[in-house]
């Protein structure tokens, strides 16, 4: 891990967290009338709601940061340059990882909405995980589930192995050449029905079910784009 570049993603997002939290202080109905929030002000609340959706107390005023993540990244998109928008899912990638290499899934989900917002497909925020060597785990179940465990960190960048491809399809109920375009909305449809958010509070094996075939489904999507993507450019794509 590019450990210098790391820990300066991080000090950074800090200080544009702190910068939310007196926000935050000044608008207790979390609401902002007038006029609209500036972008510092909406990229220092997106990092803390990713630092937030990890359940730990940010600041004590995680419950504060009760924003839509999609919705808040898409109006920062539109004030930004493609290299501010690559720079903040860096950030937040970097807040998420903090000192440890693994996340919980819920907040791996919260940096899948930010991608999305932000104008990525599922194979950017891929591609630092890779770069950046961490992983994801569903902690309702104390680890990664096996039947999701096929695919994952820097070995997303393999070369493509006899049948993964129908496999990968397979799991997303794709035919056998679909565009990027029919590989994020089947992700999107089947995330949807799978999420985490979904199964809050329910036990045992349908949790633990839901789980993994989100992350299947999650990883099925990155590894096809992946894929697609070094197959319209000819060469392997490398981490």
């Amino acid at each position: 891990m590019e450990l210098p570049l790391l820990l300066a993603m991080i000090a950074t997002a800090v200080l544009l967290a702190a910068a939310a939290i007196l926000f935050f202080e000044r608008s207790p109905s979390r609401q902002v009338s007038g006029e609209p929030p500036s972008r510092e002000i909406i990229e220092a609340t997106l990092l803390e709601a990713v630092a937030a959706s990890a359940g730990a107390d940010v600041s004590g005023r995680a419950a504060q940061v009760a924003i839509d993540i999609g919705s808040w990244a898409e109006a920062y998109a539109r004030r930004a340059s493609a290299d501010e928008r690559k720079a903040l899912l860096e950030r937040a990638a970097g807040i998420a990882i903090g000192t440890t290499p693994v996340i919980p899934l819920a907040q791996y989900d919260a940096l899948l909405e930010l991608a999305f917002g932000l104008g990525f497909h599922p194979d950017a925020l891929a591609r630092l995980r890779a770069r950046y060597r961490f992983e994801y785990v569903d902690h309702a179940k104390r680890g990664r589930p096996r039947s999701a465990d096929r695919t994952g960190g820097a070995s997303l960048f393999r070369s493509e192995e006899p049948g993964e491809r129908e496999r990968l399809l397979k799991a997303l109920r794709l035919g056998r050449e679909p565009s990027r375009r029919e590989i994020v909305a089947a992700w999107r449809r089947l995330a949807a029905e799978n999420h985490p958010d979904r199964f809050h509070g329910r036990e045992g094996e349908e949790r633990d079910r839901a789980a993994a075939r989100f992350i299947e489904v999650t990883e099925a999507c990155e590894r096809l784009l992946i894929l697609s993507g070094e197959a319209g450019r000819g060469t392997q794509q490398r981490p």
